[in-house]
């Protein structure tokens, strides 16, 4: 049977195989290509664990008799339809990967990438990095490890995908580094870790916008307030649980923004441990956040608890807060209240 150059064509570059290698645009981009029509593509719903949650916590409070009108008959209606097993118990590392923090839905990339382009040269997708790209990188990083930035000898040299290659990152110079053979061996496959932001409010959260302990501070009331009266491992912050919180009627946008941290707070204590830290430190911080005993505990306790120093809580802590997307000027006078918090 006849074929036409494009199927010819498709077959000489292994179309199946490139349309699967590939990553999320913006991170070779530094930009969005899709914009708005990323709403067109598939989001992943509640797993049947988190329905079964929010389907109890409505039930509590129609029983507390928080809604009227329109909002009560349609939390009525979904509370007597609702059904566990619509929703998966659980989903893979492959869907969840394909998710875009930024947007919440799955990238387009996944569904629609085609590798016919208007450039003559295709991507490189395999993972041996050729010789040329070696050089170019060579010389662009003058010999300079990228990680400990040392000058690297020459039998001590090695290159590395910025992208992962298992991760859809492709062979070419921009996507290469130059590492020595130490930092080539402590590397990690954990690009988003490095690269990307954890959330949106990353964005508008800048370094140089660094916040005093007083500010740090309302965070640690603020929980122990929450604590007092929820139980946060079981339930979702709502803005009008957040107003109330502070004796006001109406919501405010402060209100909004607050429980945006405070839902961030207990998506971190209630998910999967972050591979950067050791389980004892994850542990140390779900105990002191309240998240192990609905109490929030200070760091004297916390570090008696488990057998280590003031100053590894503090540590952990304020990477926490950074983490949020808080960046804490501490003089060091300060630091002394916040070791007593």
């Amino acid at each position: 049977m006849n074929t036409n150059p494009i199927q010819e064509w498709a077959q000489k570059i292994d179309w199946d195989k490139r349309t699967k290698a590939v990553c999320k645009p913006c991170w070779e981009l530094k930009y969005c290509p899709y914009g708005g029509l990323v709403e067109q593509f598939p989001i992943l719903g509640p797993t049947r664990q988190q329905a079964i949650k929010h389907n109890e916590f409505l039930k509590s409070q129609l029983k507390k008799g928080a809604y009227s009108g329109w909002r009560k008959e349609l939390f009525e209606k979904e509370v007597k339809n609702f059904n566990q097993n619509s929703y998966p118990p659980t989903y893979s590392k492959n869907d969840i990967s394909k998710q875009c923090i930024i947007f919440g839905h799955q990238c387009p990339v996944y569904y629609t990438n085609e590798p016919l382009t208007e450039t003559k040269e295709l991507r490189n997708i395999s993972r041996s990095i050729p010789r040329k790209v070696q050089f170019q990188v060579l010389k662009r990083d003058n010999q300079i490890c990228n990680d400990c930035e040392n000058s690297v000898k020459e039998e001590n040299i090695e290159f590395d995908h910025i992208i992962p290659w298992s991760k859809g990152g492709c062979s070419d110079e921009h996507n290469v580094k130059l590492l020595c053979k130490n930092c080539n061996r402590k590397k990690s496959n954990k690009f988003e870790d490095k690269y990307c932001v954890r959330s949106i409010s990353e964005h508008f959260k800048k370094r140089k916008n660094s916040v005093p302990f007083t500010f740090v501070q309302s965070i640690f009331t603020i929980m122990r307030l929450l604590l007092n009266k929820y139980n946060l491992s079981e339930m979702e912050i709502t803005p009008v649980i957040f107003c109330k919180l502070f004796g006001r009627r109406k919501v405010k946008e402060e209100d909004i923004l607050g429980v945006e941290t405070f839902n961030d707070i207990s998506s971190f204590f209630t998910g999967k441990r972050p591979n950067e830290l050791r389980k004892d430190e994850f542990l140390a911080l779900k105990y002191r956040w309240g998240y192990e005993d609905n109490t929030f505990h200070t760091i004297i306790e916390t570090s008696k608890k488990f057998k280590t120093s003031k100053e590894d809580i503090y540590n952990l802590d304020y990477a926490f807060i950074e983490r949020l997307g808080f960046y804490p000027k501490i003089p060091e006078k300060e630091k002394k209240k916040w070791l007593m918090e």
